[in-house]
């Protein structure tokens, strides 16, 4: 079973929980990935011999198109708003 975005370690733990009950072994995270893993890449996360995946670079402005697509929102409302600034562009390409 596996989950990923916006989900919380607890609420993983918890919905294994309630879907498996006592046949959990364990839950194990993985950070870095946002995609379903396969077979060999479980065996090697629960072995603890998975490499983490470089994170990929992502520019400001392209960080920005897809916050405000996520969003539903326009680049310069959020940030006429204040809701953001130009420095959180240049911290988010990091």
């Amino acid at each position: 079973m596996q989950h990923f975005l916006e989900q919380t370690t607890a609420g993983v733990e918890q919905d294994a929980l309630r879907r498996h009950g006592a046949l959990l072994l364990s839950v194990v995270p993985v950070s870095g990935f946002e995609r379903v893993l396969t077979d060999k890449e479980i065996a090697k996360t629960l072995a603890g011999k998975l490499a983490k995946q470089p994170t990929p670079a992502m520019d400001g402005e392209d960080w920005l198109r897809r916050l405000t697509a996520h969003l539903g929102a326009s680049p310069e409302y959020l940030l006429k708003q204040g809701f953001l600034y130009r420095h959180d562009l240049v911290e988010q390409h990091h």
